[in-house]
């Protein structure tokens, strides 16, 4: 198992960078990109495709392992998957949430200040 920290932590970080790369791309023009291929929403609050390339990915490495008997390649997908189902969950998460209060797609955020102006600062009192 120790062996194999090196592999499940390089799939992990391969699989963040992809979603980087997919966040990047949408980030830099994303009227341009919005409902074309891998950014298009199946239906809310389900997250767009190109989170489910990323959990896909290593799902089949995984998988691909799994099958092969190939402990390198199970502990890679092993840590893709690390990576890609909480990020999956969270977007699913925040998107159904979204959805519910009527702020999705309006780029409103979910959290309040962190300094609220009705509770004076230490300083202040």
């Amino acid at each position: 198992m120790v062996e194999e920290l090196p592999l499940i932590f390089g799939g992990a970080i391969g699989t963040g960078i992809i979603d980087i790369i997919l966040e990047s791309i949408y980030v830099t023009n994303p009227e341009r990109w919005r409902g074309t291929f891998p950014y298009i929403i199946l239906m809310e609050p389900i997250p767009p495709l190109d989170d489910w390339i990323v959990l896909g990915i290593p799902t089949a490495i995984y998988g691909i392992g799994k099958l092969m008997k190939n402990k390198k390649m199970e502990a890679v997908g092993l840590g893709g998957l690390l990576y890609a189902v909480p990020m999956f969950i969270h977007h699913l998460i925040v998107r159904a949430v979204q959805m519910a209060t009527g702020t999705l797609g309006k780029g409103q955020a979910l959290r309040t200040p962190i300094i609220s102006k009705e509770i004076p600062l230490v300083k202040e009192i």
